[in-house]
C-alpha cells in the first residue's frame, strides 16, 4: 500500500472495510442526541402540563359542584323556613302532640312557644 492508503482487496478475515466514522458525523449523531433528548424532555413536559391543568379541571368542577351543592343546601333552608313562619303557631300554655311518640320531631321555638313537627 502506497501512502499509508489501505489496499482496496482485503482479506477474508479483515471482513468489509468500513467507512470510518468522521469527526463531523460523530458531531452530527451527537447534535441529534442532544436533540432528541430535549424533544423528549418538552414532551415529558407537556404531558406534565397536561396533566396538571386536568387536575385543575376537576378541582374546578369539584368546587362548582360543592357550590351548587350548597346553593340547593340553602334553597331548602330558604324554603323551609318559608313554610315555617306562614305556619299557624301554637297558643302559648297549649301542649301539641306529635302524630306518633315514636316519629322523630323537630322542635323550633322559644320554652312557651314550641313548635314541633314530625320530621
Amino acid at each position: 500500500s502506497r501512502f499509508g492508503q489501505e489496499p482496496e482487496h482485503r482479506s477474508w478475515w479483515q471482513g468489509p472495510r468500513r467507512p470510518k466514522l468522521g469527526l463531523l458525523n460523530a458531531k452530527r449523531l451527537l447534535l441529534l442526541l442532544v436533540l432528541f433528548l430535549l424533544l423528549l424532555v418538552l414532551l415529558l413536559l407537556l404531558l406534565l402540563l397536561l396533566s396538571l391543568l386536568l387536575l385543575l379541571l376537576l378541582l374546578l368542577l369539584l368546587l362548582l359542584l360543592l357550590l351548587l351543592l350548597l346553593l340547593f343546601l340553602l334553597l331548602f333552608l330558604l324554603v323551609l323556613f318559608l313554610l315555617l313562619g306562614r305556619m299557624p303557631k301554637p297558643k302559648p300554655g297549649k301542649t301539641v302532640h306529635a302524630a306518633s311518640a315514636d316519629l322523630p320531631v323537630l322542635c323550633i321555638g322559644s320554652i312557651n312557644e314550641v313548635l314541633i313537627l314530625p320530621v
